[in-house]
């Protein structure tokens, strides 16, 4: 009998999703629960048969002895009876990830059958796929003691971390848009979630609708985030301002008179109380007949309680937490000091455990956690989704929640890169604009962002949340390189990117009939726009060739499979031409002279079949073309040995364009490069080519080997 033994799925990928199925899913969220009780009766029974069902459906090859003993193990572990408050779970399930060093954590084996030293890889790992399951900072208040403990997972061991300070390293491959952490995002995520109509940025009822997502595929996710925000609110304020009421119950009864007197609008009043109701219940029910009419009534109601509207935006990356209307009760550290979420996490959880009758409180904080856990699995790539067609869906929900940051997005993106502990050359990637004065816009104000952090008076103390004395170098950005990559984007059609792709790619950028293929051409429409990008990089290059200096290279990501390579080729050159021309003009008056402009391509990254990444790989040299310097991105198709891939990877299903591509670049390539080509091979490769041919093109053609 196959089982997780025999199957490459990570056993601690399994314990992980098994561990945070009571903290974070929607199983738990519309059944509500405080505690798991031994003998599943209740909410637990009901929590039991959704993991069971979940767990069956994930992971096919787990038997359910191997999945029952697992959840003994991780949910009840060393008590023998009666049930186990979530509390205690959490707890619990920090310290087997996790160990308190201090003002710092350090992952530990959840095994606690071997020991294994400080840092260990298996220590490491474990507590990596812990993160892909739920937001790490909730295992890491189970460590707090008494509303304080540990702020931040070190994972580095202190010789590595010297290694790295000392000798210096570079992030070459950083997209701009994903330099944030969850913390700062989900501090985003609490003020944004109560701008609505009027304001800019927003977020609106379908703010997080996406192919494939849960909550009816994304677009019941904003119903619950607004009504957890509403009640993290009252939650926050009754831990945060010490108020003398026994209970949260009698803490809501003295907060109802001054709601009435704040809330002049009843309406409002209103909202809020179905928002406690619905979050109680775990079931969204609506104040109107259309979902996103109660949407913005809540919406209203939230900024009406709490003034989110009203906050100024972040300029810097420790001003990120003021965005959290909890920081009217906890203290707006700066991004090396403990999040406004943290504290919450941590008085909370000292609350319920001096407080264990407080069942209200207990019941909606726990599930205000499910609603940030579930939007936390929105947004982060759930494992076993590959391909970067999955990829993309995930990228492109970040954006619901971090509409407040693209001021400070560079400045995370140090931090995350490890500014201050040895980063030398930091790279980041963003999109071309299509026209030259938001190109320039935008190339300037990043060239403002790095002046602003290498001068003094913007000393940004919250870069080094990492480092173990808590100190800055006040020249840290000062000895960092910073580079700027330009990325043409590779979309297949607006249908294929909403999870809705026609057969055959229909009315896609490849479809030579489709609407936007005016010409009759293949990716016409594709080429138009992609030529407005390398027009506005060119006519911004020959308004501010300095802009050189700051501008490293092009490249091109995303949707691999949607646009060939020899397709967007013509973009890299008519811009390479074009820098080299301006390159020659500005030495002609003695000017300095301007780095090279580099080129990288995202390429050999996704692939049904291994021959399709070689080819993909072997165009990009060939048509970029790239050159001494340049790059690849990803290339993992250079990686895998062929004849192990070849005996396991067993029959395949693939698109017959791409086959036959993949059969005419093996025979050219055996052609061109003179390596060793077996006449059965070569005889395949050819009949297979033929053969495909008449079932792609006019069948009455007579295809011979020499077409």
């Amino acid at each position: 009998m196959t089982n997780s033994r025999t199957v490459e799925i990570s056993i601690d990928h399994i314990l992980s999703e098994l561990a945070a199925f009571p903290l974070c899913s929607s199983a738990a969220l519309n059944r509500p629960l405080i505690g798991i009780d031994f003998e599943l009766k209740g909410a637990s029974q009901h929590l039991w048969r959704q993991t069971e069902i979940h767990f069956s459906g994930r992971f096919p090859h787990l038997g359910l002895d191997e999945l029952i003993s697992m959840r003994n193990s991780v949910w009840f572990g060393n008590s023998a009876s009666g049930s186990r408050s979530l509390v205690d779970y959490l707890k619990w399930l920090s310290s087997l990830w996790l160990v308190s060093k201090g003002a710092n954590a350090e992952p530990k084996s959840p095994n606690r059958t071997q020991k294994h030293e400080a840092y260990d890889p298996i220590a490491r790992r474990a507590w990596r796929w812990m993160t892909f399951s739920l937001p790490g900072d909730l295992l890491l208040a189970g460590l707090s003691r008494d509303g304080r403990g540990p702020v931040r997972v070190n994972m580095l061991a202190p010789s590595v971390e010297a290694l790295l300070r000392n000798g210096g390293y570079a992030e070459t491959h950083l997209h701009l848009g994903a330099a944030l952490d969850f913390s700062t995002a989900w501090a985003s995520a609490m003020n944004l979630v109560g701008r609505g109509d009027g304001l800019e940025p927003s977020m609106f009822c379908d703010a997080f609708t996406s192919a494939g997502a849960d909550h009816g595929e994304g677009l019941h996710l904003s119903q619950w985030l607004i009504r957890a925000a509403i009640v993290r609110y009252f939650l926050g304020a009754f831990l945060g301002k010490k108020t003398k009421a026994s209970s949260f119950q009698a803490y809501m009864k003295e907060t109802g008179i001054l709601l009435h007197e704040r809330f002049l609008n009843a309406v409002h009043f209103t909202a809020i109380r179905r928002a406690f109701k619905d979050l109680y219940q775990g079931k969204i029910t609506n104040l109107f007949s259309k979902d996103s009419e109660s949407f913005k009534l809540m919406q209203r109601a939230y900024n009406a309680l709490t003034l989110v509207s009203t906050r100024p935006l972040p300029k810097q990356l420790d001003q990120v937490q003021s965005l959290d209307p909890l920081s009217d009760f906890f203290n707006a550290n700066g991004h090396s000091g403990p999040s406004i979420q943290l504290q919450f996490l941590q008085l909370g959880l000292d609350y319920l455990e001096r407080s264990p009758d407080d069942q209200l409180f207990a019941m909606l904080f726990w599930q205000v956690e499910r609603v940030r856990g579930q939007v936390y699995r929105h947004c982060i790539q759930r494992p076993l989704t590959p391909g970067l067609m999955n990829f993309i869906r995930f990228y492109d929900r970040k954006g619901a929640i971090t509409g407040l940051l693209e001021e400070i997005e560079f400045e995370s993106a140090g931090a995350l890169g490890g500014i201050g502990h040895g980063l030398a050359s930091l790279e980041v990637r963003l999109s071309p604009a299509s026209n030259y004065q938001s190109q320039l816009n935008v190339l300037d104000k990043l060239k403002k962002q790095i002046w602003q952090l290498r001068t003094k008076n913007h000393q940004n103390s919250g870069t080094l949340q990492h480092r173990r004395n808590g100190r800055l170098k006040t020249d840290a950005w000062c000895e960092v390189e910073c580079g700027v990559v330009l990325h043409y984007l590779k979309f297949r059609g607006k249908k294929a990117d909403r999870g809705i792709p026609q057969a055959f790619d229909h009315d896609n950028h490849a479809d030579p009939t489709a609407a936007l293929n005016s010409s009759g051409f293949r990716w016409q429409a594709f080429t138009r726009q992609t030529l407005k990008n390398a027009n506005a990089i060119i006519q911004s290059l020959e308004r501010k060739p300095e802009l050189l200096f700051l501008l490293r290279g092009l490249d091109v990501c995303r949707d691999e499979h949607g646009v060939p390579t020899w397709v967007i080729s013509p973009m890299f050159k008519a811009v390479q031409t074009r820098v080299k021309q301006i390159s020659e003009r500005e030495r002609a008056y003695s000017r300095p002279e301007l780095p090279r402009l580099r080129t990288t391509i995202h390429v050999g990254e996704d692939f049904v079949h291994l021959a399709t990444g070689l080819r993909y790989m072997d165009e990009a040299i060939q048509h970029i073309p790239l050159n001494c310097g340049d790059r690849v991105g990803h290339g993992l198709a250079l990686g895998i040995e062929p004849r192990e891939w070849a005996h396991r990877a067993m029959r395949i299903a693939m698109p017959r364009e791409d086959r036959w591509m993949d059969l005419i670049w093996e025979r050219s390539w055996h052609g061109q490069h003179g390596s060793k080509f077996s006449s059965d091979r070569r005889t395949y490769v050819e009949d297979e080519i033929l053969r495909l041919s008449k079932k792609i093109f006019d069948e009455d053609y007579h295809w011979t080997t020499h077409d």
